[in-house]
């Protein structure tokens, strides 16, 4: 089948950056691709093709006034909330406006993204490099799968971590919720697997999901962060380490449900509960 569409390719572009910031590119991207169908813009829907972005680079830094290289770009916050306020809304105009159910998308794939964050105050740098994220075809309140996997750096303290990522997700703007299933992340020699579900539209939102640790070893974990693990008189201690949750919460508190630890022969159970983020009042059962 033919399915006429209209596309729009960008090669590279750079954005240099504000005087008084290093001589280098606060963005860069090398390629960026978006395609539209047309036939279904006939009957009141857009369909968007697969959307591509490649070797997106940004280097945020923070001066030693404190001053951010982005400052310049958020403008006046006042105006945006005025002009924003002035705006007739989708009722005052007489239109609903379009439904999520009438949008879909073929896919989106980030390739080769990085993050460089400076910070001249703490005299820091972080990193994000490598960056890949993959979101499979969007179609309404159907569930899509993602994978998203990057290159993590810390200077203080020393830490390079290159998680894995992926699961589905589903989103029903209408019901105010968002579900994130057979999550698998793998980070070090760990791997977690679980799902977390949140809703908006309850008062307050609240969110609710499980997690499963596979089994590892504590002893290689322990090393692997460059600590020393104490002599023992079992040199098979801490080989055998998992653990399972289950939990939820709203804005402004957490409650976990259940904890169960396994430490070679040994079982932990507990649960905890934390209330008011801003001065937090915690709780905890072990058992």
């Amino acid at each position: 089948n033919f399915y006429p569409y209209i596309g729009f390719k960008i090669g590279a572009v750079a954005f240099g950056n504000a005087p008084g910031f290093p001589d280098l590119d606060m963005a860069r991207i090398n390629n960026a691709e978006v395609s539209l169908r047309l036939i279904p813009l006939l009957s009141g829907k857009v369909a968007v093709g697969k959307v591509i972005l490649d070797g997106l680079s940004l280097h945020l830094v923070k001066n030693s006034q404190g001053i951010a290289n982005w400052d310049d770009m958020a403008g006046d916050s006042k105006e945006v909330e005025t002009a924003s306020a002035d705006l007739p809304s989708d009722s005052e105009n007489g239109s609903s406006g379009l439904n999520f159910e009438d949008i879909s998308v073929q896919g989106i794939e980030i390739t080769d993204a990085n993050l460089l964050y400076t910070d001249l105050q703490n005299d820091s740098k972080t990193s994000i490099g490598n960056l890949n994220l993959k979101l499979g075809a969007i179609q309404g309140n159907s569930s899509f799968p993602f994978e998203l996997q990057f290159e993590f750096k810390l200077d203080q303290p020393s830490m390079t971590l290159q998680p894995h990522l992926t699961g589905n997700i589903q989103l029903n703007p209408a019901a105010k919720t968002v579900a994130f299933d057979n999550l698998a992340l793998s980070v070090l020699d760990l791997r977690l697997t679980g799902q977390v579900h949140a809703e908006a539209q309850s008062v307050p939102p609240t969110f609710a999901g499980s997690m499963q640790l596979a089994e590892t070893s504590l002893r290689e974990l322990i090393t692997k962060f460059g600590a020393k693990i104490p002599e023992m008189s079992d040199s098979d201690a801490l080989k055998r380490f998992s653990a399972e949750m289950q939990f939820d919460g709203t804005d402004n508190s957490a409650e976990l449900k259940s904890l169960t630890v396994k430490l070679d022969d040994s079982t932990l159970t507990a649960e905890a509960k934390v209330v008011n983020y801003a001065a937090p009042q915690i709780s905890i059962n072990a058992m």
